[in-house]
């Protein structure tokens, strides 16, 4: 995006803010154009152009008769925060630790550009009575190169060995979370008395006398008799042959009982082989050697003490490589973007610099620190006229980013190394990145991202946020197994949004957490080198944050107002 359509969409969304009120918009838009034009009228007032003849002398520059240019530098020079330094211990001489701890700058880039005025940073200001008088309009400070003489050394032992002292750490059993899972399918069932019923079965007649049918139960008892008269001997029977006979009595009613499965499920016993164990480590903490500093961790340096710095660029060369000689490039360590022009320009994670060396330029204006003041009022009398139509207007699109939602997803497969897993995924609104350690996820995981524009949720987020709102970009973020099922980790896992189009560099961005019940929670911004997992690679223009649960977030931008004090006793936004 060139700087003309920057300025334009800048005007835009300054109307457009306004809209939201309605029944006021007649009267804030007739205010929002009167601060438009005396903001471009202001600029303009004190002659803030260059005259015709100093614009001729810059490198490149061809003018029309007449016509002037406004200073309009894109240089961005830049600004330490508390994420550009480090509290590290202070050694003495002798390489021992004195106690004491001192800021050190990390960032590897200086706050200054090495520049002194001439005369492309005046303007001619024209006063009432006619009289002109040059008026300073560039906002860079002066500052003189400086080259290190030999007075500007000492010589001091320095910490080389790029390790803390630690006691180290081993995981052990207590840094896991032990889960086991039952992968058989089956229940777990042993049957009992309440499995079964008791059934009964009627068998009829059932003979229980235990005799035959004419079994003699006792036979025929006889004795000899002898007549006394004629002496013959014969048998008399004294008892009779007992004989059975089957009657009713002999007989019984019977019946069979038995027991009939009727809990409908199978047996079964869990064996090791119907079980899936796994270990998710949940100390997040890296395993590493205990170390104490020796005198090999120190090398005795000629270190500059004068507090200034000299030029310096840094290049592949000032950063260090990966542990199988890897480029920085290839580690994803630094990258290089190109701006429209085609320059490139190398952008790299100062946590892999090895040079030594603070990044510091010198900036002397051309013509590419220069715009028409004939397009500027171009471009404020297209704001005006957009504003007769500014529902229908198709150029740049409204603030608050709710087109319709995108039926195409981006799909992130898991990379992995030794200590990480991380996913990256687009939509056509944002990069997506993930980063967790090791174990966090299931093998075989992908990360799906898709725009969330329904107008509840994003009025939720933009409710939940403080300052004037830029642009608000929403996702909902899912994580499926290979099987397709949906995962939730047990461990919280870091998370970097970027937006895809190139932003303002007045607007700062916060990331928003959505809950299940639409309640949007602005989380806190986490700086690269204090995530959990440590060389994430995430993008340099990426909001961090660290969450645990939840699948919908977003990052919002919200405009920044600076005023700025010129040398002409002037505040400009």
């Amino acid at each position: 995006m060139n700087r003309m359509e920057q300025l334009f969409r800048r005007i835009l969304e300054i109307l457009q803010q306004h809209r939201e009120h309605l029944y006021l918009r007649r009267m804030l838009s007739g205010l929002a154009m009167c601060v438009v034009f005396c903001t471009v009228y202001f600029l303009i007032l004190p002659a803030i152009t260059l005259d015709h003849n100093t614009a001729l002398k810059l490198p490149g520059v061809s003018l029309k008769a007449g016509e002037e240019v406004l200073l309009e530098c894109p240089l961005q020079v830049h600004e330490h925060t508390e994420d550009c330094y480090e509290v590290r211990p202070v050694f003495d001489q002798d390489g021992k630790d004195t106690g004491k701890t001192e800021k050190v700058l990390v960032c590897g880039q200086a706050d200054y550009v090495i520049h002194t005025h001439d005369d492309s940073c005046y303007a001619i200001s024209t006063g009432e009575d006619g009289k002109t008088e040059k008026v300073l309009v560039c906002t860079l400070e002066e500052h003189k190169e400086h080259k290190h003489t030999p007075d500007c050394y000492e010589t001091k032992k320095v910490l080389t060995c790029g390790k803390e002292e630690s006691v180290g750490h081993t995981h052990t059993d207590d840094c896991y979370q032990i889960t086991t899972e039952i992968i058989c399918g089956k229940e777990e069932h042993v049957h009992t008395t309440e499995c079964y019923e008791e059934v009964r079965e009627s068998k009829g007649r059932v003979l229980v006398c235990g005799h035959e049918e004419g079994e003699i139960i006792s036979p025929a008892v006889t004795k000899t008799v002898t007549d006394e008269e004629t002496g013959e001997v014969t048998e008399e029977v004294v008892e009779e042959e007992v004989v059975h006979h089957h009657t009713d009595a002999c007989y019984e009613e019977r019946e069979t009982v038995s027991s009939k499965l009727v809990c409908g499920k199978e047996e079964h016993n869990h064996t090791e082989d119907c079980k899936k164990t796994t270990k998710t480590l949940t100390c997040k903490k890296k395993e590493q050697e205990p170390h104490t500093h020796t005198d090999k961790c120190f090398e005795t340096k000629k270190v500059a003490v004068c507090g200034e710095l000299e030029l310096h660029t840094h290049t592949e060369k000032c950063y260090e490589k990966g542990p199988k000689g890897e480029s920085p490039e290839e580690m994803g360590w630094i990258k290089y973007e190109t701006d429209e022009d085609g320059n490139k320009t190398l952008v790299g994670n100062p946590a892999h610099l090895v040079c030594g060396e603070t990044e510091l330029k010198a900036h002397q204006h051309d013509v590419t620190c220069f715009v028409s003041a004939e397009s500027v009022e171009e471009a404020t009398a297209e704001a005006e006229n957009a504003d007769v139509d500014i529902e229908e207007t198709e150029a740049p699109k409204t603030v608050y980013t709710t087109e319709e939602e995108s039926d195409e997803s981006s799909n992130g497969k898991m990379h992995k190394d030794a200590n990480t897993q991380s996913f990256t995924a687009n939509t056509d609104q944002v990069s997506v990145s993930v980063a967790a350690e090791a174990g966090t996820f299931p093998e075989g995981t992908t990360m799906s991202v898709q725009d969330v524009a329904d107008e509840a949720t994003i009025e939720n987020i933009t409710g939940a946020v403080d300052g004037i709102v830029s642009y608000v970009h929403a996702v909902d973020i899912t994580f499926e197994d290979a099987d397709g099922k949906e995962v939730t980790p047990d461990t919280a896992f870091t998370v970097g949004i970027a937006p895809i189009e190139e932003k303002d560099t007045v607007v700062d961005a916060v990331p928003v957490k959505v809950d299940g019940d639409g309640n949007a929670e602005v989380l806190n911004i986490l700086a690269a080198k204090d995530t959990t997992v440590a060389d994430a690679g995430f993008p340099e223009e990426a909001v961090l944050f660290e969450t645990d649960s939840e699948k919908t977030y977003a990052i919002v931008g919200t405009v920044i107002e600076k005023n700025v004090l010129a040398s002409d006793g002037r505040n400009y936004m």
